[in-house]
């Protein structure tokens, strides 16, 4: 089970990493904004940020920053009208990637920047692994309602609960880990997670890589430890373990010599 008041001290750690390849002064544009609060805590730190997601996005009801809505294709923006666009944890879930970097290309103006973090292969093998603790966290908190309600002690007949129905259901829905992304299934994600495969789809795609660093932190889709686990000592699993998360500044020069063209 997610802890997400954890998750967000997770993502304002990785924010300084990303903090750290964004120019002074950026007019940035977020690809994936969710509930906006990425975007908030930019915005806090003195960055010009504008915040888009597609239209349906489930975090739409739950947003703390303005996000706007698109619909996946184009960007509703001119073309040169940011110097950095930003995701994380973004790109694995977009279909047609080769139609977004080239939006991506459209409206950077020369000499921008794009800065993606995407969640790395041991993220997604230890994903699996800790699935299996979360279900049984997760079972753990059905039980008291399994239980038999009563007994009829002449036909020693048990009167079933409603919570039979809840545990029979999470078995058969979460018995295996599920796809995270749109590529592959939940084994071959390990090799479509690795750094690896998204240099060679960057550079596939016309676009120079200026950087790529792990971020350092391990932790899991589930967070089975949570914030009993601190900051520190996940930086030192992710020295052992594998960064959950890895970060990419690239430039689309291929899409901008096209345009010029």
């Amino acid at each position: 089970m997610i802890n997400f008041e954890f998750l967000a001290v997770i993502r304002a750690d990785e924010l300084d990493a990303l903090e750290r390849v964004i120019p002074a002064g950026a007019r940035i544009l977020e690809l994936g904004g969710g509930t906006g609060q990425q975007a908030r805590m930019l915005a806090e730190r003195g960055f010009d940020i504008v915040s888009v997601d597609v239209e349906g996005s489930v975090y739409r009801e739950h947003r703390v920053f303005p996000v706007l809505d698109y619909d996946g294709r184009r960007l509703p923006f001119a073309d040169e009208s940011f110097d950095v666009v930003l995701s994380s944890n973004v790109l694995e879930h977009v279909k047609d990637l080769a139609a977004l970097l080239a939006e991506q290309a459209r409206v950077l103006r020369p000499g921008g920047s794009a800065v993606h973090a995407m969640p790395t292969h041991a993220w997604r093998f230890w994903t699996s692994i800790t699935h299996y603790a979360d279900l049984l966290q997760r079972l753990a908190g059905i039980l008291p309602d399994v239980l038999p309600r009563s007994l009829s002690v002449s036909g020693l007949i048990v009167e079933p609960s409603k919570g039979v129905a809840r545990l029979l259901r999470l078995v058969v829905n979460s018995a295996l880990p599920v796809r995270h992304g749109e590529r592959g299934n939940v084994i071959s994600e390990i090799a479509y997670f690795h750094p690896a495969w998204w240099r060679r789809e960057f550079e596939a795609r016309g676009c120079r890589i200026r950087s790529d660093e792990p971020m350092g932190l391990f932790y899991t889709g589930h967070m089975i430890l949570g914030p009993r686990l601190g900051l520190d000592a996940r930086r030192r699993l992710g020295g052992v373990l594998g960064s959950a998360s890895h970060l990419f500044t690239i430039s689309p020069e291929h899409g901008r010599q096209q345009r010029d063209a």
